[in-house]
């Protein structure tokens, strides 16, 4: 019997957060919610809450590997979450893994928790930027993540600003940006889909309150999308809306965990 139960399988890369708020635990959540079997290997331990994370425990490259392994070995993986790493090691290993799969990547470019602790070196944000972007479907970074890889060096301030680092990004070779406005000011959180096709908006009303992993949300929703078949820009628009779908609900509701829902339809 298939361990996935025939069901498409995405595999998680990422950090661990013990609340199950954020990280490869919040991700599993949403990718069963999405009708798709969430398989995850953790790429560092932390301490977190609300109020920030404490510590980071990066694992040991070896047993990353060995999890790496252990899932070629079982599952048919049909998408791939990249989201935090930890440091150079963990970021080698996981493109070297990445050799030998040939299915759409969704990158989630984490370099630093909300509260401004680091979650990735400086060797490997450069191994992120110059080997993970060039072999990812679809990149979606926050404001802070854009400006670093874009090489701009500054916030975008408006939406000019954001298509023009977002244009930087596509440069180095991804097929596709997602430059997310959840950090940005105004009434409505305006992500910017950039391709070579264009610029497509994906705009929904702002929802107040602070959240806990949005970033990683949309990215198990885009991979979802993806290993249903759907392309890069409607698998970009089926997590725009589903993540904003559980911000409100989330609002409603009183608390800082989403709740995807609503399984992407096969194309």
């Amino acid at each position: 019997m298939s361990v996935s139960a025939g069901r498409p399988v995405v595999l998680v890369i990422g950090g661990s957060d013990p609340t199950g708020a954020s990280g490869i635990q919040a991700d599993l959540r949403h990718l069963a919610a999405l009708g798709v079997h969430g398989a995850a290997v953790p790429t560092a331990m932390t301490s977190q809450t609300m109020d920030g994370v404490a510590s980071v425990r990066v694992v040991d490259p070896d047993a990353f590997r060995a999890d790496l392994d252990a899932v070629r070995k079982t599952l048919d993986v049909s998408a791939v979450v990249v989201g935090m790493l930890g440091d150079a090691a963990i970021a080698r290993e996981a493109m070297l893994w990445m050799h030998a799969f040939y299915g759409p990547v969704i990158l989630d470019p984490v370099l630093a928790s909300s509260s401004g602790a680091s979650l990735l070196d400086d060797a490997g944000r450069v191994l992120l930027r110059d080997l993970l972007v060039p072999r990812a479907l679809m990149v979606c970074p926050n404001l802070d993540e854009l400006a670093w890889l874009s090489g701009a060096g500054r916030l975008a301030v408006d939406d000019a600003s954001r298509i023009e680092q977002a244009e930087r990004v596509l440069d180095r070779g991804c097929a596709c940006v997602v430059a997310k406005g959840g950090h940005a000011g105004g009434a409505e959180s305006v992500d910017l889909l950039v391709d070579d096709a264009g610029v497509e908006r994906l705009v929904a009303p702002r929802v107040p309150g602070v959240f806990r992993g949005t970033g990683g949300a949309f990215a198990a929703a885009a991979a979802a999308a993806c290993a249903r078949g759907m392309d890069a820009r409607a698998a970009a628009r089926f997590a725009h809306a589903v993540v904003a779908a559980a911000l409100r609900d989330a609002s409603a509701a009183g608390t800082p965990m989403l709740a995807l829902k609503d399984a992407p339809a096969t194309p």
